[in-house]
């Protein structure tokens, strides 16, 4: 995925599927890639990632790339903000939070292009 014949569309449609299998390792490439992938971009495979069958560890590295999204690429996006909390193990939220960034999740992803 470094060659630079790989193109960051490639990269966004594939996410979802690489996520469950090398989640740690994919996660270190998002935060590495120069330049920067729009987390806006990644956010949406990441829940889904979250949502399916992810460990608490998948979790936590997830966290971390919206984490490094929000602090080092100074994304003020609300959306991405708003995933931290649901993505935090120790989350305090509940279903509130889980049904509000689904609707979120929904109208994003039928916003962006195939």
């Amino acid at each position: 995925m470094r060659k630079p014949s790989c193109s960051p569309e490639l990269i966004y449609k594939f996410a979802p599927g690489l996520l469950s299998v090398i989640t740690e390792q994919l996660i270190d490439f998002f935060i590495t890639t120069r330049p920067p992938l729009d987390a806006r971009r990644l956010i949406p495979a990441l829940l889904r990632f979250c949502e399916e069958a992810s460990s608490q560890e998948g979790r936590r590295h997830v966290l971390r790339y919206v984490e490094f999204a929000i602090e080092q690429l100074g994304c003020c996006d609300r959306w991405v903000r708003d995933s931290r909390a649901i993505r935090n193990p120790d989350s305090i939220w509940g279903d509130a939070l889980v049904i509000h960034l689904d609707l979120l999740f929904n109208a994003i992803s039928s916003s962006l292009p195939p």
